[in-house]
């Protein structure tokens, strides 16, 4: 491979050294190294450039810092002359410099190290670019007043109509709000979750460097650590030498959920009960001394280890393992709250005056944990708050080796996310007896909403399928075919299928029903395909598929939400055909109810506009809404719509927001689902202030997109 080819590595996204060295010219015009900032993001960019020109000396020698600012300067020459001769003689001058790196002597280290250069300094430099838009938002928060930044809770209750934002009306917004971003590995994050990490430590050294508090000694003590983490950067390969399993895929999303979602969500809820705190359902006591007004409404989805259209890498073990996977990252986060609440919430409590449900529970954790108790009571004797906290991280991290399948004790184990959510109700009341509101409905309720949002599961997992596939199974399965061997659908032979549901049904009897019972069929084109999933599920409770035909899983029919996939032009243009029809078949409508007579239908943006065209694609959606909306309001049926939306235009991209506002009329309704693809999930919930920031703007958008006001002016 020559140079000139290892240099397209960096075009990747549709940029040449050029474009690299032009954007660096906009973000950082000193260069790297080099003084001239003039304001923070200048300054930040500045001091991440220049810590990572030393490094590059340091590590690969002068002479590639030099190369690196030989290609950067001239570049920017060619930029900013206006004289064609000169920006000919400066492009030959490129040229040369890149032919000296393509000599074949040399080999392919030097060019390697040259891209290397170029993509290390835009990842810092994005990083600053994300800590000014967050410097931003605050500067705009601070200087909004009350009504607060557009998009925020506060100013879209602001927004409401009158007669829509005091007393039951909005009681009955609030507790119709559903919000459910559904994260998908497609397409792919080329990013390690090694950088991702190791970006997000450099973003925190450089956030505390931004206080203008800081002695000399650790300003210096930051920089040093910063320096570090990029020397370790330089060194580490930071694309993936092969291709992701599903389960590396399921990893590398759970540093999402750790470093920023486990604790946005209980920002996003209390920042819109605290928008409320002027309004009369408060009645006059803030946020955190009072029972929320705000329910759990975001429910997280996720495709990754249960999508299996197109990539056989994704079997009924592999959703499995991805469920135990999510199970021991939210579970260890509970217990982590669990045992920082029980070292800050240290009231004493004299053993006769503890509220009865207390004292009912202190002693059932004897019974339980005897061992353990007798600790808690040695290390907080007459502090009864600290012992049941501490009684329920024991619990979780009882449930957390029970649900993962490692050793623990029989008993002292929760069995269900909705037992956690009692236990903890219960010591709010008893601290709110006690006079302890703010502990009460403080990190405690922080906690709760957590436990609500997340279960023990932490994003319900949905299976995705090719309709065709369930047809050939279908067809199999009928016949006695279920020869792994001789698959009638290439790849996905039937029993894999049925093993599918039986996975289904063992992850929810392990982690509780909203783990996993969505069921996606992509390319649906009629009514047939959605009843062909119901079929198969039926036929994987029968007993006369041996268990080992379908991977040792045991007959068993999952509880199932079957998701049409509306993707094609002609889908579309009928879908409020299929749905009547399904509607009006006997079956399914017993099906329906049964689910409570709730319906969700998905919308695929990127297929359809690859076959019609952005704005006929999107004309098709917006039509295709207005009569799923029609059907569903005749048959009774509360709808759901899933808006498969990627980050590119031509896959639905764009500001969530604006998107939501835009919308079918009646077509929101309080409820809400959306995807979340691939490399857009690090770019919207990356960052802790500005995943705050999305999921504000999506719940603002959801409730003023849900008013009557709304909808008659659409």
């Amino acid at each position: 491979m020559t140079a000139r080819r290892a240099v397209e590595r960096v075009r990747s996204n549709g940029a040449g050294i050029a474009d690299v060295a032009n954007a660096a010219v906009r973000a950082e015009p000193g260069g790297i190294g080099t003084a001239g900032a003039r304001d923070p993001l200048r300054r930040e960019v500045k001091l991440l450039g220049s810590l990572l020109g030393q490094v590059i000396a340091e590590q690969s020698g002068p002479d590639l810092l030099d190369l690196v600012e030989r290609i950067r300067r001239k570049t920017i020459a060619i930029r900013r002359s206006e004289d064609p001769d000169e920006r000919l003689r400066l492009a030959n001058e490129l040229e040369l410099d890149l032919v000296a790196v393509d000599d074949p002597e040399v080999g392919l280290d030097r060019a390697d190290a040259l891209i290397r250069a170029f993509a290390l300094y835009f990842q810092l430099a994005n990083l600053a670019e994300e800590r000014h838009r967050v410097r931003t938002l605050r500067r705009r928060a601070r200087t909004s007043g009350r009504a607060g930044i557009e998009g925020s809770p506060a100013w879209a209750l602001a927004e409401l109509p009158r007669e829509e934002a005091t007393g039951p009306a909005l009681r009955a917004h609030l507790e119709r709000l559903a919000i459910s971003p559904v994260l998908t590995a497609h397409p792919t994050e080329a990013r390690r979750r090694t950088l991702l990490l190791a970006l997000h430590r450099c973003a925190a050294l450089v956030e505390r460097l931004d206080d203008s508090r800081l002695t000399p000694e650790e300003d210096a003590e930051l920089r040093r650590r910063l320096r570090e983490e990029i020397t370790i950067l330089w060194r580490t390969t930071t694309l993936r030498l092969a291709q992701p399993t599903p389960l590396d895929e399921v990893r590398t999303a759970m540093a999402f959920f750790d470093e920023t979602l486990f604790r946005a969500v209980p920002l996003l809820y209390r920042s819109l009960d605290r928008a409320l705190d002027a309004t009369t359902a408060a009645d006059g006591r803030p946020t955190g001394t009072r029972p929320p007004l705000v329910p759990a409404f975001i429910e997280w989805g996720s495709w990754i280890g249960g999508d299996r259209d197109g990539n056989p890498s994704v079997t009924a073990e592999i959703t499995v393992q991805a469920l135990r996977i999510q199970a021991d990252h939210v579970l260890r986060g509970y217990e982590n709250v669990a045992l920082r609440l029980m070292q800050a919430v240290s009231p004493i409590v004299p053993d006769g005056q503890l509220a009865r449900p207390l004292a009912t529970r202190l002693g059932r954790d004897a019974d339980d944990l005897s061992d353990f108790v007798r600790q808690l009571d040695r290390r907080f004797p007459g502090e009864p708050y600290r012992r049941r906290l501490g009684a329920m991280a024991e619990r979780l991290r009882r449930t957390r080796a029970r649900l993962t399948e490692q050793a623990a004790p029989l008993t002292g184990r929760y069995e269900s996310a909705r037992d956690l959510v009692v236990e903890v109700a219960e010591l709010q009341e008893a601290l709110a007896a006690d006079g302890l509101d703010r502990a009460a409905y403080g990190e405690l309720q922080d906690l709760r909403w957590q436990v609500e949002t997340f279960g023990f599961h932490l994003a319900s997992l949905e299976v995705r399928q090719h309709s065709e596939v369930h047809a050939a199974a279908l067809a199999d399965a009928r016949a006695g075919r279920l020869d792994a061997e001789h698959p009638s659908a290439p790849g996905v032979p039937a029993a894999e299928v049925l093993a599918t549901f039986r996975a289904m049904a063992a992850v929810q009897d392990r982690f509780g029903e909203p783990a996993c019972h969505r069921y996606v069929i992509s390319f649906t084109r009629g009514i047939g395909d959605v009843l062909a999933v119901l079929e198969l599920g039926a036929l994987a409770g029968s007993s006369e598929v041996p268990a080992g035909a379908t991977s040792g899983l045991p007959p068993a029919t999952p509880a199932l939400d079957v998701v049409p996939l509306l993707e094609s032009a002609d889908a579309l243009e009928s879908a409020g055909e299929i749905l009547r029809g399904l509607f009006a078949d006997g079956a399914y409508r017993r099906h329906l109810i049964g689910r409570g007579d709730r319906q969700e239908v998905m919308l695929g943006y990127s297929d359809s506009n690859k076959e019609s065209g952005f704005l006929a694609a999107n004309w098709l959606l917006y039509r295709a809404q207005e009569a799923l909306v029609r059907e569903a309001r005749a048959a009774g049926v509360r709808l759901t719509l899933f808006h498969g939306r990627g980050g590119a235009i031509g896959r639905g991209g764009g500001p969530a927001s604006r998107a939501i506002l835009a919308q079918a009329p009646g077509s929101v309704d309080g409820r809400l689902k959306l995807t979340e693809q691939g490399e857009v999930i690090a770019a919207r919930y990356g960052n802790a202030a500005i995943a705050l920031r999305e999921l504000q703007q999506v719940t603002s958008a959801v409730l003023l997109a849900s008013t009557q006001a709304h909808d008659e002016a659409v």
